[in-house]
């Protein structure tokens, strides 16, 4: 029953998500160019990631270690990426982001050649070096793409449709490379570690094409390591929306990974029979699906709401999953909330990137990114810690808080933003004598490519005008970054 429904929705969504998605056409030749050579090398990057996610548990039990070690193993990468990952978005942002998407490639390379090996400290250092890794992909990637975006003077609206393409093809990239791992593994019996050699593979190619292909950009170079890191945390407690950010980020992210771990118990818990079977493959195509159907919803909503309305949506309906995962035995319904989610997964990864362009400092973006990741860290560590004695209940409830958290903090969001635009409109109208609408081309202060009426000299201008209110900066909290 459970491997018939899977199925059956699998294949609606890969319709639906057929009709919704259309290539944009309206954009030039020559940013077509530039996104297709950056999503060449993230895709590449992220296959590399995909193809040995659904077998490095198997490979360790393999080896025959217990559920606490492997545990141990996994909470080592997410303790990785809490103590290097800040260090490693400070060296980005000094030394070059080109730079450290190539050390992505070479930690992430060293990592899995040391899945060759039957030894828990060996493992160890990888899981330790696959932690860093993972903190450059989520971070150096991105923010290698939008300063290379807008040093090119390409307009900030155009950086959404290169997030929505992002999301979706990952999901069809981690349906791929599932499926690709399986074979080497079950097709062509050439034992658990085919995966990861077969990711290394697809490493040395992303290293080969980064250094042949990209040019180097960087955040601040005239500042040290820590200097960048200090400037970032001064920036997280001075700034309201870079601290609203980052709460958002660790809120969000962190149950999105604690589900990851938690879907798989939770599902088997509710079946009837322990000797019913989970078709694994086809629910994790199904959440990838769903994931890629959110892209796609998030494309159409773009036309009428902002990224910061988007994002109260997905919290919203994120925090109803959760208690639904929470309080029901239902096999259907738990999977219902469950493929609910994943579409509100696919609603943050674009609005988040979108907004994370918009308000964080070009100098010192990878260290913050990497700075947001800390309290996520903190959180899923936390949590696997003491996994054994969290019961399902708690855990999905604790999700649910922690996404309330953020739909409070998103909504705090909103309201800044908002504020801000109302004051650039109603600026506007009194300079220029234009119609103060907020939401039609009024004045954006954070983008005055979008303005409509008044011009970037005028937007310029307005801007001014607005931070020096002190009724606006009450409103506002901290001066943009930008």
């Amino acid at each position: 029953m459970l491997a018939a429904s899977s199925i059956v929705f699998l294949f609606i969504s890969l319709q639906h998500t057929y009709i919704l998605y259309s290539p944009a056409t309206s954009h030039p030749g020559d940013f077509k160019k530039f996104q297709r050579g950056f999503l060449l090398v993230y895709l590449m990057a992220k296959a590399a990631d995909w193809m040995q996610g659904p077998y490095v548990y198997a490979l360790y039990d393999s080896y025959g270690f217990s559920h606490e070690a492997i545990g141990q193993l996994f909470i080592a990468g997410y303790g990785s990426s809490l103590v290097f990952g800040t260090f490693v978005g400070s060296i980005a942002d000094r030394f070059g982001r080109k730079r450290n998407c190539l050390l992505y490639g070479l930690l992430y390379g060293l990592s899995c050649l040391t899945k060759h090996v039957n030894n828990f400290n060996v493992l160890l250092a990888g899981r330790i070096l696959g932690g860093v890794a993972t903190s450059i992909l989520y971070s150096a990637f991105e923010t290698w793409m939008i300063s290379e975006h807008k040093s090119t003077a390409y307009p900030d609206d155009w950086l959404s449709h290169t997030f929505t393409t992002m999301t979706l093809w990952d999901g069809i990239l981690a349906i791929a490379g599932g499926l690709l791992a399986s074979i080497l593994v079950d097709g062509a019996h050439l034992g658990m570690v085919a995966p990861f050699d077969a990711a290394l593979v697809m490493l040395v190619a992303t290293t080969a094409v980064i250094s042949m292909t990209w040019k180097e950009n960087y955040g601040d170079r005239t500042v040290t390591v820590s200097h960048n890191l200090g400037k970032a945390m001064n920036l997280l407690f001075s700034n309201s929306k870079v601290a609203l950010i980052g709460i958002i980020v660790s809120c969000f992210e962190s149950s999105m990974y604690v589900f990851v771990f938690m879907w798989t118990p939770k599902l088997k818990s509710t079946l009837r029979s322990s000797e019913e079977a989970l078709p694994h493959g086809v629910i994790f195509a199904s959440f990838m699906v769903s994931c890629m159907i959110g892209s796609q919803v998030y494309r159409a909503l773009t036309k009428i709401w902002t990224d910061e309305n988007i994002l109260r949506v997905a919290f919203a309906v994120g925090v109803v999953t959760m208690i639904v995962a929470a309080v029901s035995e239902s096999t259907t319904v738990v999977l219902v909330a469950f493929f609910s989610f994943e579409v509100t997964v696919g609603l943050y990864w674009p609005s988040i990137g979108t907004i994370r362009a918009r308000y964080l400092p070009q100098e010192v973006r990878a260290t913050l990114m990497n700075v947001f990741r800390v309290g996520l860290n903190i959180i899923v560590v936390t949590v696997l810690y003491n996994i054994e004695a969290l019961s399902h209940r708690k855990i999905f409830s604790s999700c649910a808080i922690l996404l309330a958290m953020g739909a409070m903090c998103v909504h705090l969001l909103y309201q800044v933003t908002q504020g801000n635009k109302s004051s650039m409109a109603a600026a506007l109208s009194e300079l220029g004598g234009q119609d103060a609408d907020a939401d039609e081309g009024g004045g954006d202060v954070e983008n005055p490519k979008k303005d409509d009426g008044g011009g970037a000299a005028a937007a310029k201008a307005v801007k001014a005008k607005v931070e020096a209110a002190p009724a606006t900066a009450a409103a506002g909290g901290a001066a943009d970054t930008q």
